[in-house]
C-alpha cells in the first residue's frame, strides 16, 4: 500500500469502532485524540519567527504511537474480509485448502486460480482500498502466473498496468526479497552485509566493551535473526559469520588473536564476554519455530504444518527434521504433537515451549564451561577461579 499509515481517514476510523462493536467509550477516546492531532509551521524570516495557524490533521496516524499498527489493522479489516470471501487458490493434496491472500499491515499478496479471476479480485480490492482511503503502489506491484516468469503478460487494473515478474528481479514481502524460485541467497547476502556493516560501526565506536556487546545483540544481530525463522542456512556459513565477527573485534582491538574463543560466548558474571553465537541462535530459533508451529491454532499455520509434514515424509528439506536434528545435539528429543509440543531430556525431564529458551541457555553455558576447562592455560586460569572457595560470586563484577 502507498503511505498506508498516512492515508487513514479519521472519519472512517470512527466508523470502524462502531463496525467492530467496540465499547463506545473506546471509540470516543480515539475520536477526541484524533481531533487533537495537529501541527504548526514555523519559519524564521527577516521580520523574526513567523508561525502559521494550527493545522488539523484529517487523516493519518502519528508516528511513534503504540496504537498506530492496531488502528491501521482495524481500518483495513473490510479489505481483508472482502479478500477472504474470494474463491482464492486451492492447494494440492493432502492439504486441499484454499489460500486467498496474505495481508500483514501494508504488504499484500493475492492468490487466484486463473489470471482472469485474479484480475477480478484485484479490481475489487482496488475499489475497496479506495473506499477506505488507501491506494496501492503500482511501481512495487508484480504478478506471477503458475510460478513461471512470463515477461509478455500484463494485468491492467483500472488503467494501472501490473507487470509480470521479470527474469532476475525480486519483489519484497515483509522485508524479504523473493522470486518464483524462492531464491534466498540474495536476501541472505544482503542481510549479512548489513550485519557486518553495523558490526564495524559498533566495534570501532568509543563505547565500553559491555555496551558494544549489548549493541551487537540488539542492533547488529537482528539483521540476521529476522530472516532465520524462514530461511535455511548451512552450518558452514554460520560458523564463517562467527569468525568474521571475531575478526572485526580483533581488528578494532577488542580481542586478542590468541584469546579463548569459547570465553566470548559465556556470560560476563562467570568471566565471559556475553557475546551471542550466531550458530547457536540459528539452531535455537529453528527449534522454537517448530514448537510454535505445533502450538499455534491459526488455520494458515495449520496449512504450513501440513506442508512441513509432507516435506519430511517425502525426504525434502523440512523445518521439522532440522529442528529435531538441532534438538538432538542439545540432548533433547522433540515430541511435536499439536497443540502441546514438548521436548524430553536425556534425564526424562519434560521441557515445554515456554521453558525451552531458559533450558537451552543453561545447556549451552554448561557446554561452554566444559570447553573452557579443557583449555590448557586461559581455560585453566578461569576454571581455577570457578573452583576456588575463597573467590566469591563478585569476582567478575568488574566486567
Amino acid at each position: 500500500m502507498k503511505k498506508a499509515y498516512d492515508s487513514v481517514d479519521h472519519r472512517w476510523l470512527e466508523q470502524m469502532f462502531s463496525l467492530h462493536r467496540f465499547y463506545r467509550w473506546i471509540g470516543d477516546v480515539i475520536t477526541r485524540l484524533s481531533a487533537k492531532w495537529n501541527t504548526k509551521i514555523a519559519v524564521r524570516t527577516v521580520k523574526g519567527m513567523e508561525t502559521s495557524e494550527r493545522i488539523r490533521f484529517s487523516e493519518g496516524l502519528p508516528q511513534g504511537d503504540t496504537l498506530r499498527p492496531r488502528l491501521l489493522t482495524m481500518s483495513i479489516s473490510p479489505l481483508a474480509w472482502k479478500l477472504r470471501a474470494s474463491e482464492g487458490y486451492r492447494l494440492s493434496r493432502p492439504i486441499s485448502q484454499k489460500v486467498t491472500d496474505l495481508l500483514y499491515i501494508d504488504d499484500l499478496m493475492i492468490y487466484a486460480a486463473s489470471q482472469g479471476k485474479l484480475q477480478v479480485v484485484m479490481s475489487d480490492a482496488r475499489m475497496a482500498m479506495e473506499d477506505i482511503g488507501q491506494a496501492w503502489n503500482e511501481q512495487k506491484c508484480a504478478h506471477v502466473k503458475w510460478g513461471k516468469l512470463e515477461t509478455s503478460d500484463e494485468l491492467i487494473i483500472r488503467e494501472d498496468v501490473i507487470e509480470s515478474l521479470k527474469e532476475g528481479s525480486q519483489y519484497k514481502f515483509l522485508g524479504v526479497l523473493e522470486n518464483v524460485n524462492h531464491d534466498r541467497q540474495p536476501g541472505s547476502s544482503e542481510c549479512k552485509k548489513v550485519y557486518l556493516d553495523r558490526l564495524s560501526v559498533i566495534w570501532s565506536s568509543p563505547l565500553s566493551d559491555y555496551n558494544r556487546v549489548l549493541a551487537t545483540s540488539q542492533f547488529a544481530l537482528p539483521a540476521l535473526t529476522y530472516f532465520m525463522w524462514t530461511q535455511v542456512c548451512t552450518t558452514t556459513d554460520l560458523q564463517r559469520l562467527n569468525r568474521e565477527t571475531r575478526k572485526v573485534m580483533v581488528v578494532n582491538g577488542a580481542k586478542h588473536p590468541l584469546s579463548s574463543t569459547d570465553l566470548l560466548y559465556l556470560p560476563r558474571k562467570i568471566g565471559g564476554r556475553g557475546l551471542k553465537s550466531i550458530e547457536r541462535e540459528y539452531k535455537t530459533i529453528k527449534i522454537k519455530a517448530a514448537m510454535n508451529l505445533y502450538s499455534n491454532n491459526d488455520p494458515t499455520i495449520h496449512q504450513v504444518r501440513q506442508f512441513e509434514e509432507k516435506a519430511a515424509r517425502t525426504g525434502s528439506r523440512s523445518l521439522i527434521k532440522d529442528a529435531e536434528s538441532y534438538a538432538k545435539q542439545l540432548g533433547l528429543r522433540l515430541e511435536l504433537q499439536y497443540p502441546q509440543p514438548v521436548g524430553v531430556t536425556e534425564a526424562g525431564n519434560v521441557i515445554d515451549r515456554k521453558k525451552f529458551s531458559g533450558w537451552s541457555k543453561k545447556v549451552n553455558q554448561s557446554r561452554g564451561c566444559a570447553e573452557i576447562e579443557s583449555e590448557r592455560w586461559q581455560g585453566k586460569l578461569i576454571a581455577e577461579r570457578w573452583r576456588d572457595e575463597d573467590v566469591d560470586d563478585e569476582c567478575f563484577a568488574w566486567m
